[in-house]
């Protein structure tokens, strides 16, 4: 039987003081608070995954990227969505 990996407690301090760059879905669901499954497709749409091996980790930095971007994305179209930018309706 595989041994057991070490359970890193405060995976949130060394990813803020830059001592951890990859997690995994087991640590990373936790940290974001959210189902194993939930942050699972999103690591996976962001394009974070990297796999080696059977295992997956998660790149914190790109995850990141990707969370502000949609969130970015997604108040720009309640803003601009129905009607379009305000450059589509002023001409030179």
């Amino acid at each position: 039987m595989p041994g057991k990996r070490d359970k890193v407690e405060n995976v949130g301090l060394l990813i803020y003081i830059g001592w951890k760059k990859y997690i995994r879905y087991d640590e990373g669901h936790k940290l974001y608070g959210m189902s194993i499954r939930q942050f699972m497709r999103l690591a996976l749409d962001s394009g974070a995954v990297r796999k080696i091996g059977r295992d997956a980790i998660v790149n914190v930095k790109e995850l990141n990227r990707y969370i502000v971007e949609e969130q970015e994305r997604e108040k720009y179209e309640k803003l601009y969505g129905q009607y379009g930018t305000p450059e589509d309706y002023w001409e030179d």
